[in-house]
């Protein structure tokens, strides 16, 4: 230990706010620019495809505009209500860690409390906020596999009979 009794110490830096706007930052960029690792692409149109028959190409091209209307709605919808959803859990966060904070010394068992409940919830936002994050990775890991994996020229894969 630093041989300094506890009472004689002064104040240090507080690094929990430090390492949370650390966090914050780092999330909000994820959200903001990088739109949480989640880019659009579209289709390549398979190799053979000229070879395919009419009913085969309208079969694929209906696929594509659902599977690029499910993407659209990922975009627009999901990701911009995870982005406000994780945004409020940083804030929730942030407002428990310096509310806590503005209670350095309790001077009485009401201001401990009070300095508890503010970590407590501060606590339980970065609870929502993994649990939305989690929520995030799912959602856009399943979508990656399942909507935007290209079709390819084998019919067993795409589901178009060539």
């Amino acid at each position: 230990m630093s041989g300094v009794h506890k009472s004689e110490r002064g104040e240090s830096r507080f690094e929990v706010l430090d390492h949370a706007v650390i966090l914050k930052n780092m999330i909000r960029e994820l959200s903001i620019l990088r739109n949480f690792g989640y880019k659009v692409r579209t289709s390549k149109t398979p190799k053979n495809y000229e070879t395919w028959s009419e009913t085969s190409k309208e079969r694929w091209q209906q696929k594509e505009e659902e599977r690029l209307k499910k993407l659209e709605w990922l975009d627009r919808h999901f990701l911009a209500e995870k982005r406000k959803s994780v945004d409020d859990d940083l804030m929730r966060m942030m407002h428990g860690i310096s509310a806590a904070n503005s209670i350095q010394r309790p001077t009485s068992m009401a201001e401990a409390d009070e300095r508890r409940i503010q970590q407590d919830r501060a606590i339980a936002a970065c609870e929502d906020l993994r649990i939305d994050l989690q929520d995030i990775m799912d959602t856009v890991g399943s979508i990656s596999w399942v909507w935007l994996k290209p079709p390819s020229s084998s019919c067993v894969a795409c589901g178009v009979c060539v």
